[in-house]
């Protein structure tokens, strides 16, 4: 595994495995085809690894280096054995299943006025821009588009606050009027003003979005003008940055992570305050803030579509899976001992695609009754 190491004889390890699987089935184009994606995904996240080593060479964290050979050689034995298993279906129980197939979420959101008036966005679009009119990410207006609104809704020239509020099962973007972007996660509320004016800019999110803020600077004096995020029990402050906030009010802690830049998080009830720097991770619970380190692209997986199963709690889980496919989780009397899973499945799939994949690799299965899932232990 340490020859393999080496970013340059990733692509023997890749030819080698090809053989083998070729061997195996070789009048079989479609079967060949698909080891082929899976091993380039092997070979992606194996450069993967190694790039973030020799970035974390010169950093803080070193650790990585201890595990990297035996992260490699997960990935690629998880990998080549999802082929396996998806090759043969047959050897898989299909969850418990009563009632039709459900699908992943889509581009769902509402977006409401300080009067209290409301318009459901349209699903074919991916977000909104707010600028001196309401428009959608192709151009075409809000307020046109969408017909027989009151005229209560027309914009006024004078700031007000917007509330765009995501459902479960739903995610939305929108463009702020600085022109900083925040994607929403489901069950998400973002609060902000249809200008900004003043010393700062402020926001308010309930749920989980992930943020690329711009930097602005003020016209009187030509100082940064500062962003803030008031989120559940803590105050994000950035310049210009990208990261992510999960302050879902029924999670115990609000993680922030930060992808590039530096925030500040200042905790509401200690006003203790923190920095971080990429790949740091804050957890606040009550009067108390923890920074971590972390890998970033886990914690903004759900952007690129993806829900990350390795070293996450079976209960994280399941709480992304219950948000996004707007569906009820229950848990059998007798809990799982433990559930440890290991990659990542697309949350684009039917749900009874992602929980077969949590099946194969970990100690549980599911049931489920219409929207309802039932979690078991495995036999």
């Amino acid at each position: 595994m340490v020859y393999f190491r080496d970013q340059e004889n990733t692509g023997e390890l890749q030819d080698l495995v090809v053989k083998a699987l070729s061997d195996l089935q070789e009048n079989e184009y479609e079967e060949r085809a698909l080891a082929q994606e899976a091993l380039d995904r092997v070979k992606a996240n194996l450069n993967h690894l190694l790039e973030q080593e020799g970035r974390r060479r010169a950093g803080r964290v070193r650790g990585i280096r201890r595990w990297l050979p035996y992260a490699a050689a997960i990935i690629f034995a998880c990998t080549l054995g999802a082929w396996f298993l998806m090759k043969s279906g047959e050897k898989i129980d299909e969850p418990n299943v009563v009632g039709s197939n459900i699908l992943p979420g889509g581009n769902r959101a509402t977006l409401t006025w300080a009067d209290g008036s409301t318009i459901d966005l349209s699903e074919t679009q991916s977000g909104i821009v707010v600028g001196k009119e309401i428009t959608y990410v192709d151009g075409s207006d809000v307020l046109h588009v969408e017909a027989g609104k009151p005229e209560s809704q027309s914009r006024s020239s004078d700031a007000e606050w917007l509330t765009l509020s995501t459902p479960r099962g739903g995610t939305y973007q929108v463009i702020l009027p600085d022109g900083s972007q925040v994607w929403l996660n489901a069950s998400t509320t973002l609060k902000y003003p249809s200008q900004f004016t003043g010393p700062e800019r402020v926001v308010e999110l309930t749920g989980e979005a992930y943020f690329s803020v711009t930097h602005i600077r003020g016209k009187a004096n030509q100082q940064m003008v500062p962003f803030r995020v008031l989120s559940n029990g803590q105050t994000v402050e950035v310049l210009g940055t990208e990261f992510n906030i999960s302050a879902y009010p029924d999670d115990i802690d609000t993680r922030t992570t930060l992808v590039s830049g530096s925030v500040q998080i200042m905790n509401s009830a200690s006003k203790i305050t923190h920095t971080l720097r990429p790949g740091d991770q804050s957890i606040t619970h009550q009067q108390q803030t923890e920074v971590i380190q972390v890998d970033p692209s886990l914690a903004v997986a759900w952007k690129s579509g993806d829900i990350v199963l390795t070293n996450v709690a079976l209960e994280t889980i399941m709480q992304q899976i219950s948000r996004w496919y707007d569906v009820e989780v229950e848990y059998a009397a007798v809990q799982p001992r433990s559930a440890e899973f290991f990659g990542t499945v697309s949350r684009m799939r039917e749900l009874s695609a992602v929980l077969q994949a949590m099946e194969s690799t970990g100690n549980v299965r599911f049931q489920r009754n219409n929207r309802t899932i039932i979690v078991n232990p495995k036999n």
